[in-house]
């Protein structure tokens, strides 16, 4: 019984807001959002590796991700699309707005793919990928629906990264979004890090303080066995600056660095551009006291 209520609980409609009057005012209703959260906690730790459930808890951890695979996780983006994306413009998922009408979903998604670390290996729970501290090449992708997830994981790290508003302009629900996902940012870019998939913070527009420290603390939390320092000796050792895990194989460290240059590039060509405009309006100042000379 249990099983064929979860299999068809996102069938049931629920309205996202309800309407008072006949203008349209609507209250947004909270069952919405309850529903999300329940399939997302019965789907914690559907992962073999990470059961810590009994054998029917763990089958009805597994179906209720199914679910979520089938229901909330698909982005509907085409190959094309994600190409696109690739040079700098964000596109808008199709769950955007479905996640962001209510913080909680979004706490919670974060949540569920939180991000998982050893000394040696970032993971992201409930996605069952380990990943390798010196490549942060996923091992095993796991079937159809791990890759479903893996990919709206992601989709969901460039969208709290890149999001400025859904339509043509910023208003004022807009904004609200913005601040509420920056509340959320540094769980954001720690399952960027768990998915080693570091090309949505280099294509995106230059990161907080607060964030490069965060980043930076995991760039150096990670210890390493292939070291020149230790790898004779059968010890791991932790890397005290980005340059020395950089050379040890953390992608984030390089990443980091990348980012550091960039941006200094960047202030010397804006500093080079704002000269060359002062002097090419003293030119024109001066061309014109000659003339009236």
């Amino acid at each position: 019984m249990r099983h064929s209520l979860l299999h068809f609980g996102f069938d049931i409609k629920i309205h996202t807001y309800e309407f008072q009057d006949s203008r349209r005012n609507g209250v947004y209703n909270p069952q919405f959002g309850d529903r999300v959260i329940f399939y997302l906690n019965i789907a914690d730790g559907h992962s073999f590796w990470e059961r810590e459930k009994s054998y029917e808890d763990y089958w009805l951890a597994q179906k209720a991700f199914t679910i979520l695979c089938k229901q909330l996780f698909p982005s509907g983006f085409t190959p094309e699309q994600r190409r696109y994306d690739v040079v700098g413009v964000t596109l808008i998922p199709s769950w955007a707005e479905t996640v962001t009408i209510d913080e909680r979903i979004v706490q919670r998604l974060l949540s569920f793919f939180r991000l998982r670390k050893n000394e040696t290996r970032f993971q992201v729970a409930n996605l069952d990928d380990s990943l390798s501290s010196y490549d942060n090449t996923p091992r095993d992708v796991g079937g159809h629906h791990r890759a479903t997830a893996r990919e709206f994981a992601y989709d969901l790290t460039c969208f709290i990264r890149s999001f400025q508003y859904f339509g043509e302009y910023a208003g004022d629900r807009d904004n609200i979004i913005r601040e509420m996902l920056d509340r959320h940012m540094t769980d954001a870019l720690s399952l960027m890090v768990g998915l080693g998939r570091l090309d949505c913070l280099r294509n995106a527009n230059a990161i907080s303080d607060v964030s490069r420290a965060h980043l930076e603390n995991l760039a150096l939390s990670q210890r390493f066995w292939f070291h020149p320092c230790v790898q004779d000796q059968g010890e791991s050792r932790l890397p005290t600056t980005l340059q020395e895990a950089a050379y040890a194989g953390s992608q984030l460290a390089s990443a980091l660095l990348l980012i550091k240059i960039m941006q200094r590039e960047r202030e010397r060509l804006e500093k080079i551009a704002e000269l060359e405009r002062k002097a090419q309006d003293t030119k024109k100042q001066l061309a014109r006291l000659q003339q009236g000379s």
